[in-house]
This record gives structure tokens, C-alpha cells and sequence, in this order.
């Protein structure tokens, strides 16, 4: 079974972020929690992942944003806040998670 990424989820929390933002500390922690929880129900509801247990989708989401978070910093933050940098910016960063993560689930 595939599991999906909820791509617009990572997006969704950019905006939220203030405009001088930085993906350390308290910011970092936030986003990690809050992608989390975001793309678990996502997962969690998409009918192809009924057979995971939650443990799993949670270990998916954990990675899948923890790996995201890793990839972002200061500046892009800003500029995907601010509209110079279009969201579709994030699509390399959130596929890239997704696959990397996805191959960490066992089978």
C-alpha cells in the first residue's frame, strides 16, 4: 500500500509561521508537532493505509517532518511566507521527505 503526503500540509504551516521565523528551537519544535499531528490524521484517514497501525503512520509522520524541517531554513521560511518564493518550492522538499520516509516503513 502507498502512503499518501499530504503536501499542502508542510505549506499550510509555512504561512503560519511569522515572517522572521526560524526552523531552530522553539519554531522547529512547533512545526514538527504540528505537521505531525496534521499529516497522522490525513494518514490516517486515507482509505490505502487501513492495515497500518497507528504506530506506524506516527513513526511515518515523525520522520516525514522532522526530514522537512531539516531541509527549510531562515530564508526560505520568509520567502515562502512572503510570496517570493512559490509554494511549489516546497515539492521537492516534501516528495523527497515522503519517499525517504515511506522506505522506512516496514513492509
Amino acid at each position: 500500500m502507498k502512503i499518501f503526503t499530504a503536501l499542502l500540509l508542510s505549506a499550510a504551516y509555512v504561512f503560519s509561521l511569522p515572517v522572521h521565523a526560524q526552523l531552530t528551537g522553539e519554531a522547529r519544535k512547533d512545526y514538527i508537532d504540528q505537521t505531525t499531528k496534521t499529516c497522522f490524521k490525513v494518514q490516517r484517514d486515507a482509505a490505502p493505509n487501513k492495515d497500518y497501525s497507528d504506530k506506524v503512520l506516527l513513526t511515518y509522520c515523525t520522520c516525514y517532518s522532522t526530514h522537512v524541517a531539516d531541509a527549510l531554513n531562515e530564508k526560505m521560511v520568509i520567502e515562502f511566507s512572503n510570496g517570493t518564493r512559490p509554494l511549489s518550492g516546497l515539492d521537492k522538499y516534501t516528495q523527497n521527505a515522503s519517499q525517504y520516509c515511506a522506505k522506512q516503513i516496514p513492509k
